[in-house]
């Protein structure tokens, strides 16, 4: 039987600690529900609380709320008002807390070294971790040469909010950590929620061989029992850091037991800019939603280490993730040069996935990599299932490419590996590519059949399709000479409001919208409902057994 920290109501620890019932889907917004549509559906998995409950006992204690002030508290205060705080963490890190703990630490005060927070809460009765006092200065935690700034460890239900975190180091060959979310214990560590906090100058490791214990928030399972359940990771401010931006780990104990995968991600309305790697790596989630995220800048920070191989927000080792409503801009090119892959596109679909994974309602803009990487599966299948497919749909894509690539013809908007000779179905439609720079490529390795392009505008001076690695283009619409294996083409002016005018936001991207008189309105060819489309980019509903627009909006109807 496993063991976990997570407290529960006293009912159920004298119902023997039952397995509890399977999870509804992912809800909240409509943007969500219209993500439930297409991913694919698939049970809950099993939820097991058994074993001690460290918490369980003191469920019946009142909560306490515990104050830290680093000016004017004492460590031989009992920290129990904000008139007898403590004033370091040394109390704090002794601290188990209990269901309805507060800690609290005062705006303006600075703490060195690392926090260590222990013990759970209840989904009723959550522990909260925060600031207090008046003043706009979040309280800061300073790690001062430590690995971690802020340690989370075997715990469920609690949240995480409002501090200031900083990791700062002149010397980058080391692992550094914002937040450090772990789970070292057999068991099911539920309702983590980080929110409203800033991280800032995290600076450890950029190197493609040792960077992967290092981000501003990173969750990791050290035991093959362990896993983490329902997190959501939202309205953070990430900024110059070196590391990645928020990150699972790749090699977590629990991917080689998929019964043990964790469930319910979501990473929503954060902002990441200057980064040294990757901005949102989804890493050993089973269904995680990510949405409305503005990503600038990743691959700038890396204090002239190389970083090599980069990309702004993927998945790996996942399955069914939406991506939906994200802004990804100005990702640098970190591994030129000719005969390289160079990476740095805006997304990737990464290895080892399994389920479906979609990427809809998103502008890109100013990435060197391009678009989309397509990476395949390295070994499939063998951590978290078969791989479905990938959709692609309604996003807009503004100027991705400039790579400098001599080896390609023009400027990659697609990258596409089909690794260990495995071909996966890609479906990519009713998106709008725009590049005023010179010729838009796709870069396709090899036998890449089951990737299609259906319902698309490709508005560029010139473009570069392959033909021959069995790429499917049907009914697209080409401001220049068409692919020549688009027996449907249309090749006219799409005739959109002002291509090239978005800026940085979602809301800069009308000029995307089709004109009245646009060749693209009612010629799309009509997608299966089984594709379960629902809106445009623009949240305009699409026509149900009639031909839709192309492009990103539906502007007839």
């Amino acid at each position: 039987m496993r063991t976990g920290t997570r407290a529960v109501h006293s009912l159920l620890l004298a119902a023997g600690l039952m397995i509890l019932t399977l999870f509804a889907p992912l809800s909240g917004t409509s943007a969500e529900a219209v993500s439930e549509q297409v991913a694919a559906e698939q049970a809950a998995p099993e939820q097991v609380v058994t074993g001690e409950d460290a918490a369980a006992s003191e469920v019946s204690a009142a909560p306490v709320t515990y104050y830290v002030d680093s000016a004017e508290g004492k460590d031989t205060n009992n920290g129990k008002s904000e008139g007898t705080a403590w004033k370091t963490l040394v109390n704090v890190n002794k601290l188990t807390l209990k269901p309805g703990d507060q800690m609290r630490l005062k705006k303006g005060g600075t703490w060195q070294g690392t926090l260590k927070l222990k013990g759970s809460g209840t989904e009723s009765n959550r522990i909260i971790v925060g600031n207090y006092g008046p003043g706009d200065a979040l309280p800061l935690i300073d790690a001062k040469g430590e690995i971690d700034a802020v340690v989370l460890q075997n715990m469920s239900y609690v949240t995480v909010e409002g501090l200031a975190i900083t990791n700062p180091s002149s010397n980058l060959e080391r692992w550094a950590r914002g937040i450090y979310i772990v789970a070292d214990k057999p068991g099911v560590y539920r309702g983590i929620t980080i929110r409203n906090n800033k991280l800032y100058k995290i600076e450890g490791y950029v190197t493609q061989n040792e960077r992967h214990k290092s981000a501003a928030i990173f969750t990791d399972s050290t035991d093959s029992q362990a896993r983490f359940e329902q997190m959501e990771i939202t309205r953070n401010r990430i900024k110059d850091i070196t590391v990645r931006g928020i990150t699972g780990s790749q090699t977590a104990k629990n991917l080689n037991h998929p019964e043990n995968i964790n469930y319910d991600l979501k990473v929503s309305r954060n902002l990441i800019q200057n980064t040294g790697c990757d901005a949102i790596r989804v890493v050993g989630w089973n269904k995680a939603l990510i949405e409305y995220n503005n990503i600038y800048y990743v691959g700038h920070n890396t204090r002239n280490y190389e970083a090599s191989f980069i990309a702004a927000a993927f998945p790996q080792q996942s399955i069914d993730t939406v991506w939906q409503f994200n802004e990804i801009a100005y990702t640098k090119g970190t591994n030129p040069g000719e005969g390289r892959d160079m990476d740095s596109q805006a997304f990737d679909i990464d290895h080892t996935n399994g389920g479906t994974h979609i990427f809809q309602y998103n502008y890109t803009h100013d990435n060197e990599g391009g678009f989309v990487l397509f990476m395949g599966s390295i070994v499939m299948g063998e951590e978290v299932g078969d791989f479905k497919e990938a959709i692609i749909r309604y996003n807009i894509s503004q100027n991705d490419g400039n790579s400098g690539q001599s080896t390609l013809v023009g400027d990659r908007l697609f990258e596409v590996h089909p690794f260990g000779g495995i071909t996966f179905p890609v479906k990519v439609y009713n998106n709008i590519f725009y590049y005023n720079k010179g010729t838009m490529a796709l870069q396709l390795k090899g036998d890449v059949a089951g990737l299609a392009f259906y319902n698309n505008i490709f508005q560029a001076p010139a473009g570069s399709y392959p033909v021959n690695v069995g790429a499917v283009y049907d009914n697209n619409l080409y401001s220049h000479a068409p692919s020549a294996a688009d027996a449907h083409a249309i090749q006219a002016d799409p005739a959109l409001v002002a291509a090239g005018s978005g800026g940085e936001g979602l809301d800069t991207v009308d000029g995307y919208k089709l004109r009245p008189k646009s060749p693209a309105i009612g010629k799309g060819i009509i997608i299966p409902d089984a594709w379960n489309n629902v809106r445009d980019f623009y949240n305009n509903p699409l026509p149900t057994g009639t031909a839709p627009d192309i492009g990103a909006h539906q502007a007839g109807r």
